[in-house]
């Protein structure tokens, strides 16, 4: 054979010998490099099917009454449960339960709440008892560095802003529920301290990001909380 057509086939041969030689190694010899779908050091779900693995329950908040040991659950929470737990300064999952009973009792006296206006008015005598801290001090105080020129609000606890509207003059709960975590951050200008509720102090926060205050399912204008759980910069 022609030693220019030997050259021209080996040229020819060679890549198509070295890529099937490459793939046999990769398919037969090769261990693999991939990390188990269970292994934590990877931190995947242990389960091989992800789609199981990532499945979380369903979590459709109530706000029915009464308010009364037993109601709620973690698929349930109950938002004028979680309320309270905010204002008795426990845990907050919106099921009341033994430890909710005993908080309330310790405070007001009452084993359960018969409906909203029964809530709003626990809620301000657990509140305005609480004189230890200067709730009002420290809302003015965060209005006043607003006004100053404060454009950033952080979240320092773990806490419930309530939904509320004012009817002649005060502050009512409308059993809305935002659900904030420390660390959070918000302007200032989507959620800005108004005023303070004079029955207990707490901060009003005019919320700006809905289009109007009459549309229920975009949340509430005014949101009340707890002023020593923010802080402005």
């Amino acid at each position: 054979m022609d030693k220019n057509k030997i050259k021209t086939w080996a040229l020819i041969l060679a890549p198509v010998i070295l890529a099937g030689g490459y793939i046999a190694y990769i398919k037969l010899i090769k261990p693999s490099n991939t990390t188990p779908a269970s292994d934590p050091a990877n931190n995947t779900p242990t389960s091989s099917n992800a789609a199981v693995a990532k499945k979380s329950a369903s979590v459709t908040p109530s706000n029915s009454f009464p308010l009364q040991n037993g109601v709620g659950s973690r698929s349930n929470p109950n938002v004028g449960v979680m309320a309270l737990q905010t204002a008795l300064g426990i845990g907050v999952d919106g099921i009341f339960g033994s430890q909710t009973q005993s908080a309330l009792t310790a405070a007001t006296g009452k084993t359960s709440i018969a409906d909203a206006n029964d809530l709003n008015n626990v809620l301000n005598t657990i509140e305005g008892a609480t004189s230890a801290i200067d709730y009002g001090s420290a809302s003015d105080g965060l209005i006043f560095d607003v006004e100053g020129g404060a454009t950033n609000l952080w979240v320092n606890s773990d806490s419930a802003w309530r939904g509320v509207y004012n009817q002649n003059g005060v502050w009512m709960y409308n059993q809305d529920q935002f659900r904030v975590s420390q660390g959070d951050s918000f302007l200032t200008s989507d959620y800005t301290p108004y005023l303070k509720d004079d029955a207990n102090g707490f901060l009003v926060v005019r919320n700006n990001t809905i289009p109007s205050p009459f549309n229920s399912n975009v949340g509430s204008m005014y949101l009340e909380l707890d002023p020593t759980t923010i802080v402005v910069t």
